[in-house]
Order: structure tokens, then sequence, then C-alpha cells
């Protein structure tokens, strides 16, 4: 307890656990402003097969089947678009873990994050969504950033700078968003710095190849399903930003097409007959898409820290004390 007692009342604490304060204040404020509801979702859910592992089971005395933290309201924020509500928001706990991924100054079991879904059909127009919302945050606190951010292809980003991640600060004081714009379809699990959660993988020649975002996120292209070098230029209507070097926040147009999202649970071997319900529902005509925004990241970086217990009264590593 003398610990935790220690960091509550640290100075770096203090100034982050405000900045959090004005973040989330302005961030509702806008996507209020912008016809918003913010709906929020259950923090308990069934076990689903996902398109990325389970760790947090939890069984409830007598009671079946068990459930699960979830990794992402994603399934809740997808049926509420089905269900006619144009436009969600809310601050969603999430939880992830894995035996492969260690906590580290930008990761923790327990997160929260911004989540925003809305029907809409174009990739630009939610990057511009997700874009003045992160000038209204910062307006708010009185940060100047590049905006409008610079833009990159997923494809090209690696090959330009080296990374998965840019940094494109010219003094420690600056805050420089990047966008990397429609990732592929699938990445080598060797092939990037980001640590990535163990998700549903196919195996091509011997390499190991996961989601990029999710098996909901929209192919560009039609999705060849054969070989190695098809799926490797193959693209999603998605997109990371990155601030500072780290990413902060991920998004996509989703998949309505019930064909195209039978086919992508087959690439990656999801069990269809679990999602019979969601897939019934989907409507071609509809399109909608939806980000996250790490909000203990965006605390952090905005505060000037680049370490994520300090955006947090009460750190998820606790527990290891």
């Amino acid at each position: 307890m003398a610990k935790i007692m220690e960091h509550l009342q640290s100075n770096e604490v203090r100034k982050c656990l405000n900045v959090r304060h004005r973040v989330k204040q302005a961030t509702r404020d806008y996507l209020v402003s912008q016809g918003f509801l913010e709906i929020d979702t259950p923090v308990l859910s069934p076990v689903i097969e996902e398109y990325t592992k389970q760790y947090f089971e939890v069984v409830p005395d007598g009671v079946t089947p068990q459930y699960s933290l979830p990794q992402s309201p994603q399934i809740y924020k997808q049926l509420l678009m089905l269900a006619g509500y144009k436009k969600y928001f809310q601050f969603a706990h999430c939880f992830r873990k894995d035996p492969e991924v260690n906590v580290s100054n930008h990761h923790a079991y327990e997160f929260m994050q911004i989540d925003v879904e809305m029907h809409i059909d174009s990739i630009d127009v939610l990057m511009k969504q997700v874009e003045d919302m992160i000038l209204s945050i910062c307006n708010r606190l009185e940060i100047e950033c590049n905006y409008p951010f610079p833009v990159v292809s997923g494809l090209e980003c690696k090959k330009l700078y080296g990374t998965d991640k840019p940094d494109l600060r010219k003094s420690e004081n600056d805050f420089a968003f990047i966008w990397i714009k429609r990732l592929p379809l699938v990445e080598n699990i060797g092939d990037f710095e980001r640590i990535k959660v163990t998700s549903a993988d196919i195996n091509m020649d011997g390499k190991l190849f996961i989601p990029s975002h999710h098996i909901f996120a929209k192919p560009s292209q039609v999705v060849c399903g054969g070989s190695y070098e098809d799926l490797r230029e193959t693209t999603t209507e998605s997109f990371d930003l990155v601030l500072n070097g780290i990413e902060m926040c991920s998004g996509d147009l989703r998949i309505t097409d019930r064909s195209i999202q039978e086919e992508m649970m087959d690439l990656f071997g999801v069990e269809k007959s679990r999602y019979e319900f969601y897939l019934s529902l989907l409507d071609k005509d509809v399109s909608n898409g939806g980000f996250a925004i790490g909000f203990d990241r965006i605390t952090m970086l905005l505060s000037g820290f680049r370490n994520i217990n300090l955006a947090n009264a009460f750190s998820g590593m606790w527990w290891k004390d």
C-alpha cells in the first residue's frame, strides 16, 4: 500500500491524471457535438472464438458458460451499427494478456480505449473524424501539433522509415503525428516492431501470418486466398495513427458483405457457426467503420512521458508487487 501511495502522490502521476481528465472531457464534448451517442457495452462477455486468443477467462460459481474480459468491444459496436445506431462512442475498459507479450512502458494488461463507431463508407472521411477530434483535444490542452497529419502507405512505411512506427519529432517537445494508411491484410509476426497479440494465424511457406488489424477489416481488393505474394500485397481499408513513434490509434472500415466476411473467417480458421447470428444481420448496402484510441497512451504522450503506468491512478501492474 505504501508503494501505491507513493505512486499517487508523485508529481508525474498528478500531471498525467490532470491531463487524463481534460482529454476525456475534450473527447466527450467533441463527439457529442458531432452527434455521437455514448453507449456502454458489457465488461463481462461470453467466451467466443475471436480473432485473438482469450487469456482472461472468468468462471462464476455455478454459471455456465464461461465468460471473459473483452480485449475490445468489437462485436458489440458492430451490432450497434446493424441495429441502426449510426454514431456510437464509449470509454471502454479492455483487457489483453499473452504469454508472448511482456508488459512494457507502452503496454498494460488492463487499459482503456476511446472507442468510436459510425455509419460511414469512406476511409478518408473516417480519418478526418479522428484528426479533427485529436486537434480538438490538443487545442483544449493548448498543445501545438503537426495538423494536418502526413500520410504514408502501409505497404511503403517500413521501406521509407525502417519502422512501422515512425517518429517525426524534430525536438523532444514536439507532438508529431503520422497516418499509416491501408495496411496489408496479413503480416508476418517477425516483420513488425510493435508487440502483437497472438491471433488466429495462417502458415504459408513455413512463415506464420496474422491479421494486421482483425478479421472484420474490409479488404481493399478481392482476396485471392492463395499465395504468400497475393496476400502480402492485399490491403485493407484501415489505418494506424502514430504519435512520436508510438501507435496510439487504429481503425478501419468493416466488412458488411456476408460472403466476404465468411471468406475472411475461412482464411483465418475462425468457426463461422459461432457467428451465425451476426453474419445473418450483415447488409452490404450499410457501410460502417470505427476506430479506437489508446486512452492511457494518448494521456501519457500528451503529458510528455513515455511510461503508461504514470497515466493510471491505480496501475494494472500493482498486483505483481
